[in-house]
């Protein structure tokens, strides 16, 4: 009796938002306030959780990946004119988790004597239908971001060996592996490129915010009556964030 259940959970977001003036000859002119304003929340939540079970071999895994790739952009490539305040604001906020959760367990061999007695527990077809109909369990959960950026990586395995006390010569194997990889790329740009002449009535201001969390889990659990249990789990989380406000080789003037 063999048991073997992959599950597999795959996330990729390519996400791009821009705020642009473009390259028109000539100023472009309000009267007014002039706001440039780029903003994106984000969220991405893979997981996968698997559980097997087989008498001779259970074998359970599990994979998360996410990767993900997100710019904000807000910028002018024209010269501007306002008569009152003039802002360029580039605001990134995004949350992404990975969870790989993988299981396997061996079952209890019969144990029932012809008489019918030494009926100790469910048997291994009994435990393999509860098995089956219990499936593969997937769960998500919505995150809103906090005012703090960070990383979460944790990775924990755990394995437990018992042998039956009236099946002390129990073979059974039970392994189970568990992966989580999260690879985070996201850039906030605000930016006055070369070049240009910008006056403006008021306060100028330029400025790129970014608040990027992301967390990649991985938990294996291997339980087996027989012989062995194996356990892996690794959880691996990369992130790259990139924040930046600037003003290029311009002519600028502002009030305030």
């Amino acid at each position: 009796d063999v048991g073997l259940t992959p599950v597999a959970a795959l996330g990729f977001a390519y996400h791009t938002t821009e705020a642009r003036i473009g390259t028109q000859n000539g100023t472009l002119s309000v009267t007014g306030a002039m706001n440039v304003t780029a903003e994106h929340s984000g969220l991405v939540d893979s997981d996968a959780t698997g559980a097997t079970q087989g008498n001779d071999l259970a074998i359970g895994a599990s994979l998360g990946l996410s990767y993900v790739k997100e710019s904000v952009t807000a910028t002018t490539a024209r010269s501007l004119s306002s008569g009152g305040a003039m802002t360029f604001n580039a605001k990134s906020s995004s949350v992404h988790t990975t969870d790989a959760i993988a299981s396997a367990s061996g079952a209890k061999k019969d144990t029932k004597e012809a008489d019918g007695s030494g009926d100790t527990g469910q048997s291994v077809q009994g435990q393999v239908d509860d098995q089956r109909a219990v499936g593969n369990n997937q769960s998500s959960s919505n995150t809103s971001g906090g005012k703090t950026s960070g990383t979460d990586n944790k990775a924990t395995a755990t394995t437990a060996d018992s042998k039956n006390d009236q099946d002390s010569d129990g073979d059974g194997v039970s392994v189970a592996a568990a992966v989580a990889v999260s690879i985070v790329e996201t850039n906030a740009n605000a930016e006055i490129g070369d070049g240009l002449t910008i006056t403006s009535g008021g306060l100028l201001t330029v400025r790129a915010s970014q608040n990027a969390d992301a967390a990649a889990k991985a938990m294996g659990t291997a339980v087996t009556e027989g012989s062995a249990g194996i356990a892996a789990a690794v959880a691996i989380n990369v992130i790259d964030v990139g924040n930046h406000a600037k003003i290029g080789n311009s002519t600028i003037t502002a009030d305030g």
